[in-house]
């Protein structure tokens, strides 16, 4: 069986992808990219990685890389999945494939102008329950979707300091808006139903605590092609450890529900045929001992299953670029919904080449460095683009005092 030879551009989040890897037997990482070369040597000892580039371009040179997984800050998906695309690798990224609607047109035509394959990396799309709402979805089961819900609440108190990389000024993780990162809550529904989204609205919190503007939780409603409705809940400053991803889906003929705590994976399924209601637990179809250790409830290993496969045989990727966009336009949207004050901003279809004139030029995002004229606040009350004050800077330095950013092993 061919091997699919695999780069890893990002050697934190590259971490998951990389022990996926090694369950799969049609898959081997051969090379990684980082900007540390302490922190490549480190990873690359723990799975026995032999090249590892300082350069991106010089791994992209390298002619025994098949595809290429990019898995760098969140803000900064595009350039790299598109200059691994034009150097004729296939590409899975992670999330959100963009910040700005001019970059989701830049990706898309990309991928169209090469024919390459490129997968959008939502790995909620494959936890166990997720796979069994969307097979029970696409049998019928369910019916027609009429609405649905979808939370991602990640407290994140005591892994913080772990989650930002202070050798680089403005971290995403300093700056990001409260809907910036829809796509774990709002992703898994639309791969669920394959229906495209094409409104949203959203809304934040407004909470003084400790002297402190608060603008979590963020809440969303997404209106789909078919006119069902989808609520979107995510981030959280209440205590809720261990974190939980919980997902209704609902249709004409029944829903489905899974459990918030202490088990994501056991699941109510109500059918109107049987007018009771079923309980049980969501299993993966295989892999099951080995996904038991795999990062995000063993669903990055089927992530990268399904990307390999994709490029191994040819065949479409499971989340293609078109609905990648979706998932990820649905975040920048929604927050110009919160600062218009919540009403409904429609979301482009950008599979029409026609639509993408409309957008080509529109740079609109929170990031730092932005232009003045496209920088959107990412603050809705005071209309400022703050980042992280020097003092919550500081104690995450004294945090990673205690464990090294350079070898820590956590995965986000």
């Amino acid at each position: 069986m061919h091997k699919v030879k695999i780069g890893i551009l990002g050697t934190r989040r590259g971490l998951s992808f990389a022990e996926a890897a090694t369950v799969l037997p049609d898959a081997e990482v051969v090379a990684l990219c980082g900007r540390d070369r302490k922190r490549l040597e480190f990873v690359g000892n723990k799975f026995g990685i032999k090249k590892l580039y300082t350069s991106y371009e010089d791994m992209l040179n390298d002619p025994d890389i098949d595809a290429v997984i990019v898995a760098n800050y969140a803000d900064q998906h595009v350039k790299p999945s598109c200059q691994a695309l034009r150097a004729g690798k296939a590409v899975m990224s992670e999330v959100p494939a963009c910040v700005t609607i001019a970059e989701a047109i830049e990706l898309i035509e990309t991928v169209e102008s090469t024919g390459k394959t490129y997968m959008f990396g939502e790995n909620f799309c494959y936890m166990a329950f997720v796979q069994e709402m969307r097979r029970l979805y696409e049998n019928g089961d369910l019916g027609e979707l009429t609405y649905a819900e979808g939370e991602y609440v990640h407290f994140a108190r005591k892994v913080a300091c772990k989650l930002i990389d202070l050798s680089i000024k403005n971290h995403w993780r300093t700056w990001i808006y409260p809907t910036f990162y829809i796509t774990h809550s709002i992703g898994p529904l639309l791969r669920i139903t394959g229906l495209r989204p094409v409104a949203v609205m959203a809304a934040t919190g407004h909470l003084n605590s400790d002297g402190k503007i608060r603008q979590a939780p963020s809440v969303e409603l997404v209106r789909l092609e078919n006119g069902a409705i989808v609520k979107s809940l995510h981030g959280s400053y209440s205590p809720r450890e261990p974190w939980q991803p919980c997902f209704m889906v609902g249709g004409t003929k029944g829903c489905v529900e899974n459990n918030r705590w202490p088990d994501p994976n056991k699941i109510s399924l109500y059918l109107d045929k049987d007018e009771k209601i079923r309980t049980y637990r969501a299993e993966f179809p295989e892999y099951r001992q080995e996904a038991a250790s795999i990062q995000h409830w063993g669903a990055d290993l089927f992530l990268v299953k399904e990307f390999v496969k994709s490029v191994r045989t040819g065949s479409k990727p499971d989340i293609n670029v078109y609905m990648g966009i979706d998932m990820s336009l649905c975040g920048n949207l929604a927050w110009r919904s919160v600062l218009a004050g919540g009403g409904w901003v429609d979301i482009p279809d950008l599979r029409d080449p026609e639509e993408r004139k409309k957008w080509r030029n529109d740079f609109y995002s929170c990031r730092p460095g932005t232009p003045e004229k496209y920088l959107m606040p990412n603050n809705a009350l005071t209309g400022r683009t703050d980042t992280l004050s020097g003092d919550a800077l500081e104690k995450i330095r004294k945090a990673q005092e205690l464990e090294s950013y350079t070898t820590s092993i956590y995965r986000d």
